[in-house]
């Protein structure tokens, strides 16, 4: 899972794709980036993406608009159309990368009964 966090500044992803052969002169051309708001399905399409090849991965570099803080995303990557790539990204700005982060953070309790179903917290 990539990790985004909540700013509209340009940002780095690294990608393992399909395919590395798009490459024509260190240039992918027909990139485009959407970006898919898990619940909510709010989305965007991104364009005005650069692209760097490294070693085993790519980096993509792109502005987003719509990140909120803890929410997940969905992203698809297509190059003329035809899939190339496929993830998910968390939005945090949390930066400790030894601390352990959960979407579940308070919203449950436990309950020591033997009972096969979740109990929200009010």
């Amino acid at each position: 899972m990539t990790r985004l966090e909540p700013i509209t500044e340009t940002q780095s992803i690294y990608i393992y794709p399909r395919d590395y052969s798009v490459f024509e002169n260190g240039v992918i051309n027909g990139l485009s980036m959407r970006v898919v708001e898990s619940g909510s399905n709010i989305e965007e399409t991104i364009t005005d993406i650069t692209s760097t090849k490294l070693e085993n991965t790519i980096q993509l570099d792109a502005q987003y608009s719509i990140l909120k803080e803890g929410n997940s995303y969905y992203i698809v990557i297509t190059i003329n159309d035809t899939l190339w790539y496929r993830g998910y990204a968390l939005c945090t700005s949390q930066s400790d990368k030894n601390e352990s982060y959960t979407l579940n953070t308070d919203k449950y309790k436990e309950v020591n009964q033997d009972t096969k179903y979740t109990i929200l917290n009010d």
